[in-house]
């Protein structure tokens, strides 16, 4: 994918990458990340350009750009609307971070990856859930093979895909 991305249609399961936040939950921040070998299904997933426009889409009285506090608490609201609403996920597709992507830049576009937030698990957690692996993630070819993630890693991993070893 190049920028500007369009995103994913709905149920398609595609690979992902994650590091455990502390302030992830609810919902999963997660980024499209081809070749991972950890795959997730994006279910029904609405897509937007910027965080803005999902805060509006949603109703939650976003204080963007402020980060901290108040932030977490947006994208906590965020997720829980979207959940309430039938929604297993949310794409942003020109989302602009150069402190925690600086990759963009240097490659010469203005927007990161795709950002994939998965409303109904737990981010804080490599693996989406206190007590191991969410039901959401699956490795193998496109998703074949139930994915056992080890919880003691700090990135979601599905056990057997080496480059998760961290």
């Amino acid at each position: 994918n190049s920028a500007p991305y369009s995103g994913f249609d709905d149920n398609v399961w595609v690979e992902v990458d994650h590091a455990a936040y502390p302030d992830e939950n609810p919902g999963m921040w997660l980024v499209y990340s081809k070749g991972s070998g950890v795959w997730f299904n994006i279910g029904k997933s609405k897509i937007f350009g910027t965080h803005e426009e999902g805060y509006q889409y949603f109703g939650v009285d976003s204080h963007f750009p402020v980060y901290g506090p108040r932030i977490v608490k947006d994208n906590k609201a965020l997720a829980e609307k979207a959940a309430s609403q039938g929604f297993q996920s949310i794409q942003f597709v020109k989302r602009e971070d150069g402190t925690n992507y600086p990759c963009a830049e240097k490659a010469g576009v203005p927007w990161m990856n795709i950002e994939i937030v998965a409303v109904h698990d737990i981010g804080e957690y490599p693996c989406g859930s206190l007590n191991g692996t969410s039901q959401s993630f699956r490795t193998g070819w496109q998703g074949s093979k139930a994915c056992i993630c080890d919880t003691s890693k700090k990135t979601l991993n599905c056990a057997l895909t080496p480059r998760h070893g961290v």
